[in-house]
């Protein structure tokens, strides 16, 4: 067992369900963490703050560069503060996030929200037209136990990927802008950063784009129903809290806070209060006082009964056993595999981790995705 190796595992904090996808990209998340590590070592910066800490809602992630370089979803990751900040790139920061409103006057005809939200879509310049279809993107309407709605909107704008006239873009292989700026790992030729002035500018860019798809999201509520809700979140969980917080399917705030953890389409979604600091959860091996949820269930593979990652000619790939009759997959591109949501992950945060309380509960009346 190697140096980085071992200080990988130290400063992996889990407070995962610690099922077969959670056990698999716990694997992945090392050799992830040993890159990082390395990143910080090769210009002779301590890393003794940096930690990955796995939220009930850590799995694999679907885009294949994030989870080659080592990166899983449902986490946050500690960097190490520094006057020469490192940022790693393949994390792929897009902003991602959730806006919920309590909504007045629904008079249910699904059939003219959905072609309003189309008319809306069409009318943004700055909206690709398949932004509220990608992946896991919808939009809900939901009822409570007191009959009052509300609306979900679960996504991100593909415009904060790319470079545009105004701004670079965060996907740094549909950016040019960073190409001069970008450092690669001695050790791990496939794992590149941004340190310094340049990991500086990216974050204060990130910024930019965060701020504009937090309004984004604002806007098309209020054109969806203009004075006829009330906001009760609007926060990201794919980018970052501050420089030195990454969030990869996990909010975080300063203090305590309300969120909806979303898990399967046939699911409730169960708003809750999140009172427990990373340091109280982490038993102080997270030095931060920061609080923080997951953001929704995770992928999960009932039909695997065991996954681990062997080493293949150029890359990694997933050793997977079935649950029925043991036979064997071998797979390097898990993102295809099919897979559920976990539906227990608000009870596991609540009741297992003892992080907070839910406060509402939600019933899902119909999606949309456009």
């Amino acid at each position: 067992m190697n140096d980085l190796y071992r200080h990988a595992l130290d400063k992996f904090i889990d407070l995962s369900t610690k099922d077969v996808t959670a056990a698999l990209s716990k694997e992945n998340a090392i050799i992830g963490l040993q890159k990082l590590l390395s990143s910080y070592q090769e210009n002779n910066i301590s890393f003794d703050n940096v930690n990955v800490v796995a939220l009930p809602d850590f799995t694999f992630t679907r885009n294949q560069l994030r989870w080659n370089a080592g990166f899983a979803y449902g986490c946050i990751i500690m960097l190490e503060p520094s006057e020469n900040p490192i940022i790693p790139l393949e994390f792929r920061p897009n902003c991602c996030g959730v806006i919920l409103s309590k909504i007045r006057n629904w008079d249910g005809n699904r059939k003219s929200f959905c072609e309003r939200l189309v008319e809306i879509i069409k009318s943004y310049e700055k909206i690709d037209l398949d932004d509220f279809k990608r992946r896991n993107h919808f939009v809900s309407i939901l009822q409570d136990r007191n009959d009052d709605f509300y609306c979900l909107f679960h996504g991100s704008f593909a415009s904060v990927k790319r470079d545009s006239e105004s701004l670079p873009g965060l996907y740094t292989e549909r950016s040019q802008y960073w190409e001069d700026k970008t450092k690669t790992n001695a050790s791990f030729k496939d794992f590149k950063y941004l340190i310094g002035n340049p990991a500086k500018e990216y974050f204060d860019i990130y910024k930019i784009h965060e701020a504009f798809t937090i309004r984004q999201r604002e806007l098309i509520f209020d054109d969806l129903f203009d004075d006829n809700h009330t906001q009760i979140f609007n926060s990201t969980h794919e980018g970052f809290f501050d420089i030195n917080t990454i969030l990869l399917g996990g909010y975080v705030d300063a203090r305590s806070f309300e969120c909806p953890i979303m898990l399967s389409p046939e699911s409730s979604i169960p708003i809750v209060e999140n009172c427990s600091s990373l340091r109280d959860l982490t038993e102080n091996k997270c030095n931060s006082n920061l609080y923080c949820a997951p953001h929704g269930g995770g992928y999960a593979w009932p039909y695997v009964e065991s996954a681990v990652i062997e080493n293949g000619t150029g890359q990694n790939y997933a050793q997977l056993t079935m649950t029925n009759n043991q036979s064997v997959m071998f797979c390097d591109n898990i993102g295809d595999m099919p897979f559920q949501y976990r539906t227990n992950v608000a009870n596991f945060w609540v009741e297992d981790k003892g992080a907070g309380r839910i406060v509402n509960d939600l019933q899902p009346i119909f999606f949309a995705k456009f």
